[in-house]
């Protein structure tokens, strides 16, 4: 029996091996390196066999915030161009085995160093039938360790045919309801001659759900996090006492179109709240690079007494349904519009609609000519209830929230905005680099201030919003971006802007409780943004800290000046741990401080975060666990 093995294996290797080889000469022929679409970070690196030789013509995919894939050349070099955002690296060629699986992040205008190891398929045939005592059954090969193209668990060739048909084992007879088959391939369910509909039914339940899973390449993050705030009038107390959360993001590519993710959270406590969010993106490169999705925040279960006083309702919902489209209609001119649906329950007329319109077109190689419409409806309190427009960390609603003059109620903001830009891009493709000029002119009508510190419940977690009046801006502003080196990347930004107030509502009542925010005739505005994202792969920490000052923030009274320069930030930091509690997964620590109330990103007014009045300062810290 071992003679006649071994046999049948070299006979195997001889037929298999002229014709990876004639396959790799082929490939080899005509050397191919393909980028995948331009983005604000790369990967790159070198593929190399099991004998440090080069290998041309693999190919290496990244799957996460979009599907890429690209080409090793003849010297084995390869490049990914991607947006920032997390990824899993895999590398595959017809005649070789990898087991390459690392997750990577890609920061803006990072570059990040892979170097890759394949296996040639023959060598590893043979430590691996070397290994295989004679009569044992091998199991299935996972589907993600085999090369592109490669047959699956059950393949139909010649070698594959054999080793499924290898002679059964004492142990492998002897187990209780076993499934197998004969040397003749046929099926001997020999413990399980009867089987109920139920058992059928269950059991094809399980296979289908086990092949769901095993074929998706999910990605995503579990986060246990614990967040508290500082009050900083008077002495730095605590504003709001910690509170448990548990967040968790969940993502998949939708084949070659685009990926889907799902993300929601839960906050335990006596402000009891959860967070819920799907959204689908196609892929950057795609002539229609679609996003879209729904939210759903609430808020309720309140057990303070004094907040059941303060709120109109016991619970508070909020529902928003959006769909954008990036139309790349030419290589030189794209079209962006949209529009975004909200529902605040607490507000009157709670359907609120937000459009935008925008385009791009290119001039001259490196230098685009830009132009934007929009409209934003802003609800009081929606910093509480949607999510942020980047991918960080969506939290539940934390505090609740009431109305200055409750004769007014809550008034929604409304801020037509209207731009016009010109956008240059220099550098290298390891450091790129943007610098931006734009016009622009806002329009907000009734303009809301968000006031902390200015009740006598000041350890509660609650604040109070309340509107100056309405404000037209007309400014420009400046944006220079880009990469220091690979490791840090930074953008500043520099704002004028000319505001003209008209007052109206409760002003009176505003001045006595937050003169800094009922703002009256015209002010000048400058305001810097600067942020600084810095990764060291060496002891896998990443940095990212936001630092924002201007001329145009409001003070409490007991503070000095009620307006003018003040500064607010936003720190985070991510510290990678060697444990990984799963396969292919990665453990963090997670460490934010800020005292920014609105996301500066977000769309809106220019003075939504410049009326938030003495804000908290909030920590947060805790576990992430990505896979």
């Amino acid at each position: 029996m071992p003679q006649r093995l071994h046999a049948l294996i070299a006979c195997a290797s001889l037929v298999a091996l002229p014709e990876m080889a004639s396959a790799q000469t082929a490939r080899s022929a005509v050397p191919v390196l393909r980028t995948a679409s331009a983005a604000a970070g790369s990967v790159h690196g070198t593929v190399r066999d099991d004998l440090g030789q080069a290998v041309g013509d693999v190919n290496v995919v990244a799957l996460g915030a979009t599907l890429a894939q690209a080409r090793s050349d003849k010297a084995g070099r390869f490049r990914l161009a991607l947006p920032p955002g997390e990824y899993i690296l895999r590398a595959s060629h017809a005649g070789y085995v990898s087991t390459f699986r690392e997750p990577v992040r890609v920061q803006t205008s990072s570059t990040l160093e892979r170097d890759i190891t394949l296996v040639r398929l023959a060598v590893a045939g043979e430590h691996l039938l070397a290994s295989v005592p004679v009569g044992a059954v091998m199991q299935p090969a996972d589907p993600a360790l085999l090369p592109a193209g490669a047959p699956g668990p059950h393949a139909h060739s010649e070698l594959a045919w054999r080793l499924r048909h290898l002679r059964r084992t004492i142990l492998r007879d002897a187990g209780p309801a076993s499934a197998g088959f004969d040397e003749d391939g046929r099926r001997t369910d020999r413990f399980e001659p009867h089987r109920s509909f139920l058992d059928r039914a269950l059991s094809g339940s399980a296979r289908a759900a086990t092949s769901f899973f095993a074929d998706t390449d999910f990605t995503g993050h579990v986060n246990f996090l614990t967040s508290g705030s500082l009050a900083p009038e008077p002495g730095w107390r605590p504003e709001r006492w910690s509170a448990g959360i548990a967040l968790v993001s969940v993502g998949a590519p939708v084949g070659p179109f685009g990926d889907w993710t799902v993300r929601g959270a839960v906050r335990a406590g006596d402000l009891s709240s959860w967070v819920f969010q799907g959204e689908y993106r196609s892929r950057p490169d795609m002539a229609h690079a679609v996003h879209a999705g729904m939210s759903y925040s609430v808020q309720g279960d309140l057990s303070s007494s004094i907040a059941r006083r303060l709120l109109a309702a016991d619970t508070r919902k909020v529902g928003a349904v959006f769909g954008y489209d990036r139309w790349t209609v030419s290589p030189r001119l794209q079209l962006d519009y949209g529009l975004r649906l909200e529902r605040y329950d607490f507000v009157t007329s709670p359907a609120r609609v937000s459009p935008r319109v925008g385009v791009r077109l290119g001039v001259v190689p490196g230098v685009h000519l830009t132009a934007a419409a929009a409209q934003h409806v802003v609800a009081p309190g929606a910093a509480e209830f949607l999510p942020p427009t980047s991918s960080g960390l969506w939290l539940p609603p934390e505090r609740t929230f009431s109305p200055l003059s409750r004769s007014e109620g809550y008034r929604a903001e409304r801020v037509r905005h209207v731009e016009v830009g010109l956008e240059h891009d220099f550098g290298t493709d390891d450091r790129p680099a943007t610098l931006a000029v734009r016009w622009f002119r806002q329009e907000a009508a009734s303009q809301i201030a968000t006031l902390f510190g200015t009740h006598a419940w000041r350890t509660s977690g609650h604040y109070r919003v309340a509107s100056p009046g309405d404000v037209d801006i007309d400014g420009w502003s400046v944006r220079l971006a880009g990469a220091v080196d690979r490791r840090v990347q930074v953008a500043v930004d520099y704002t004028v802007g000319a505001a003209r107030w008209a007052t109206t509502g409760d002003l009176d009542r505003l001045r006595r409780l937050a003169p800094g925010a009922a703002r009256t005739g015209s002010e000048h505005l400058h305001d810097v943004t600067m942020s600084v994202h810095a990764d060291v792969p060496e002891s896998d920490t990443s940095v990212v800290l936001a630092y924002r000052v201007s001329s145009g923030f409001a003070h409490l009274a007991e503070r000095g000046p009620t307006s003018g320069l003040g500064a607010r930030f936003d720190v985070e930091i991510h510290q990678g741990l060697p444990y990984r509690p799963l396969r292919d997964s990665q453990l963090e620590l997670l460490l934010a401080l800020r005292n920014l109330f609105r996301d500066a990103r977000a769309e809106g007014s220019l003075y939504d975060e410049l009326l938030t009045v003495a804000p908290p300062l909030r920590l947060m810290g805790g576990v992430r666990i990505r896979f």
